[in-house]
């Protein structure tokens, strides 16, 4: 878990050429899962505002390359 303050969380990675999965949980809530494959900027968490939060993302699978994080 990471705690971060910011409305937006992205991730900059690239994953297996069949997709790599990675869950994402907010606070300890389940937001999404996406499929990571091709080399580019994802969108983790959109929030209406700013605010302190935790972030947790859960890989399943292999092949995850992780770059950066950006907030906004």
């Amino acid at each position: 878990e990471y705690q971060y303050q910011a409305t937006n969380i992205y991730l900059v990675a690239s994953g297996a050429t069949t997709g790599t999965q990675v869950d994402v949980y907010q606070d300890g809530a389940f937001v999404k899962t996406l499929t990571i494959s091709a080399s580019k900027l994802y969108t983790l968490v959109q929030n209406a505002s700013v605010g302190v939060h935790t972030i947790k993302l859960m890989v399943k699978g292999s092949g995850l390359q992780a770059y950066t994080l950006d907030f906004g």
